[in-house]
C-alpha cells in the first residue's frame, strides 16, 4: 500500500463528507484528509451512487430540495480522480464472484484500491464483513 497520500472512497462516505448522517468517525477522517490532502480516488460509478442515494433521501423527506442541492453541490467539488475503464469493470466481476458479493458496484470500488495499492475507506459494514480479512485495505467508518 502506497499509504496516506492516495485513497480508495466510496459514495455513503462521500454522502457523509456533505453532512448528511455524518458521524464523529467520518467527520474526523475528512478533517485529517483535508489537512493531509490526499489523492482520492474512485470508480466512476461514485457520481450515480451519491446523486441516487441523495434523491431517495430526498424522496423520503429527509432532506429539503434545497439541502439535497447543496449537498451534491459539496460532493460533485472534492476533487476525486474517476476511474473507469473495461479492466476495472472485469476485475470487479471477478471480485463480486469471489467474495460472494450480490452485486458488482461495490466490487468496482474493491478493484479499483486493489489496482491503486491504496486503502479502500467504506462506510459498508455489510461488504467490509463479506470481504473480512482477506482484503485487509478495507478500511470500515463507523
Amino acid at each position: 500500500m502506497r499509504g496516506p497520500s492516495e485513497v480508495c472512497v466510496d459514495a455513503n462516505l462521500v454522502i457523509r463528507y456533505t453532512g448528511i448522517r455524518k458521524t464523529a468517525a467520518s467527520a474526523e477522517l475528512w478533517k485529517r484528509w483535508v489537512q493531509d490532502r490526499p489523492t482520492l480516488h474512485a470508480p466512476a460509478l461514485l457520481k450515480y451512487e451519491v446523486i441516487n442515494g441523495i434523491h431517495r433521501m430526498r424522496a423520503a423527506r429527509l432532506l429539503s430540495t434545497e439541502d439535497s442541492g447543496r449537498a451534491l453541490t459539496r460532493a460533485f467539488r472534492l476533487p476525486i480522480v474517476m476511474h473507469n475503464d473495461d479492466a476495472l469493470h472485469m476485475r470487479a466481476f471477478q471480485l463480486a464472484s469471489d467474495h460472494g458479493l450480490p452485486a458488482t458496484y461495490d466490487a468496482h470500488y474493491l478493484a479499483l484500491a486493489e489496482r491503486l495499492g491504496v486503502d479502500f475507506w467504506t462506510t459498508d459494514a455489510r461488504l467490509a464483513k463479506a470481504v473480512g480479512d482477506r482484503l485487509p485495505w478495507v478500511r470500515l467508518v463507523a
